[in-house]
């Protein structure tokens, strides 16, 4: 049975042919001359009509020498595929690297009757000018890129983007200055729209095949032919490491208070290449990590890179200039934040400046400096709450009470009663108000009730901290006197106020503000 099929083979291979794709040169096209470090693929293919005869789809093969070639090897291997209807047949050859050990002859077999023989010859790389695959240089300095090879004249080289365009015309597109000189080609300007461009050098020389030793497999008009060598190039665009000034204060200094905390950090928002290093400097000398000084950094290129110290406990030799310098191994960049020592503002001087009867009041609030390292008040907050109602309305409602049987409107006693009652109520909410200080030193307070006494709490702030609390206490006063004289009504409202800072040489300053309105009756 098996001599049978092996018949019925052999005949329908009397019709069968191997073809090798991509074809080579020469009178066979059996010759490929390649470069080292470059790919291969060639597909050898048997097309007969029907292979439904065939089970093993590896009975088409590639051979070198007397070894065949197996798909499981790494640096040389193969791999089958069969049509669906099973016309023809293909094994494909892959080198993923050309090496010198590539070179020689290889078969590509069909049931060892039908065969096709190629010769595959490795050319020396050309020496490129360009050592290197990346280029770059400083945003906004010119580049000049050499896709110049030895021994090959300025006239054999092109220079092309990644699609084979010539890379002059893609960038007078794009309005950048462009000069080719022979095989170099200038960037006048380099900008952050070159970062990633891709240049294409090629270089073509001509090839004496005869002198390759593969004179049999040359027709007469083939002794010549050429190579095409390529250089992939990308740019890159070198940026100094930029700081953040974010976290530094204007002019990058910091004020500290003589045993207070203090963090110093410097971020940096972008760099290319990323950085890889940095240098600290106090007052010219390297900073190390010290016992009282902790260092944090992070070079994560997925965030922001930062370097930071944290000085527990500052004292008179921590403060100075710290002068950081950032490396991303091309550029480098430096910034320098001033420790200052300072204290923070002293007491404000808070004054009433004026009193309105919608139940407003305007502070005037001014700030005291008693050396020359003291910084400009940047704030104030205005702490306030109710803490009591005035004792005369307390008096209101004894009076009512011990006067409510002349009433006779039992109604109208149980609603008067019961208003001066809620009106007893005290806010125990604290109300906090930060005001940015203003030219005029005026800062106006409102939503006072009547009948209450409220405390208010002043404090100066800026960047070394806040002073220590001033405290008032202010009443509200509103009544209503009749002059019997003129049949005026006269309507009072004002404060009386009291300070809690021991500054002052009466604890208790008792002062009283009227605004005084006549409304006119008839």
């Amino acid at each position: 049975m098996f001599f049978i099929i092996y018949l019925i083979i052999l005949f329908k291979l009397i019709n069968g042919e191997i073809s090798i794709r991509p074809p080579g040169i020469g009178k066979n096209n059996s010759i490929y001359i390649l470069s080292l470090n470059s790919p291969l693929q060639l597909d050898c293919e048997v097309e007969y009509g029907d292979f439904d005869d065939i089970e093993d789809i590896n009975a088409l093969e590639w051979v070198r020498g007397k070894m065949k070639i197996g798909n499981n090897w790494l640096s040389i291997y193969t791999q089958p595929k069969i049509d669906e209807k099973r016309r023809w047949l293909r094994q494909s050859l892959y080198i993923p690297k050309i090496t010198e050990q590539n070179s020689g002859e290889y078969k590509c077999l069909f049931f060892d009757d039908l065969q096709k023989t190629i010769n595959l010859f490795i050319l020396k790389n050309l020496e490129w000018k360009t050592k290197i695959n990346k280029i770059g240089a400083q945003i906004g300095q010119p580049l000049t890129i050499n896709c110049g090879a030895e021994n090959i004249p300025d006239e054999a080289i092109q220079i092309l983007d990644s699609k084979g365009r010539a890379i002059e015309e893609v960038l007078d597109n794009n309005n950048n200055e462009v000069v080719i000189t022979g095989a170099e080609i200038t960037l006048t300007k380099i900008g952050k729209e070159h970062k990633g461009l891709k240049i294409r050098c090629v270089a073509v020389r001509p090839i004496n095949l005869k002198n390759l030793g593969l004179s049999e497999d040359l027709d007469i008009n083939s002794v010549d032919s050429v190579h095409t060598d390529e250089l992939d190039l990308i740019i890159d665009v070198w940026i100094p490491p930029k700081f953040d000034d974010h976290f530094s204060s204007s002019n990058h200094r910091h004020y500290a208070i003589p045993g207070s905390k203090q963090l110093l950090r410097w971020t940096i928002t972008e760099s290319n290449p990323p950085v890889k290093i940095w240098t600290l400097n106090k007052d010219g000398e390297i900073l190390i990590e010290k016992e009282k000084i902790k260092i944090i950094q992070n070079l994560n290129e997925t965030t922001k890179p930062f370097f930071a110290i944290l000085i527990e406990n500052v004292q008179d030799e921590d403060y100075g200039r710290y002068t950081l310098t950032a490396h991303n191994g091309i550029l480098e960049s430096q910034q320098t934040q001033t420790l200052v020592i300072t204290q923070p503002p002293s007491q404000p001087k808070v004054f009433v400046d004026w009193v309105s009867s919608n139940g407003s009041v305007s502070w005037r609030i001014e700030e005291q400096k008693q050396n020359k390292n003291q910084l400009n008040v940047a704030y104030f907050w205005i702490v306030y709450k109710q803490i009591s109602k005035r004792l005369q309305q307390q008096q209101q409602i004894n009076y009512f009470k011990n006067n409510s049987l002349k009433i006779n409107n039992k109604i109208e006693e149980t609603t008067t009663l019961s208003n001066l009652l809620s009106n007893t109520t005290i806010s125990i909410q604290t109300y906090r108000v930060r005001r940015r200080k203003n030219l005029n030193n005026l800062y106006e307070i409102a939503g006072l009730e009547p009948f209450a006494e409220y405390e208010f709490i002043f404090v100066a702030g800026n960047q070394a901290g806040e002073s220590d609390p001033l405290s008032f206490n202010l009443e509200i006063i509103e009544r209503n006197k009749r002059n019997d004289k003129n049949n005026h009504e006269e309507e009072y409202f004002g404060i009386n106020y009291s300070s809690k800072n021991y500054f002052f040489n009466n604890y208790f300053l008792f002062l009283i503000i009227l605004i005084y309105l006549i409304k006119s009756r008839c």
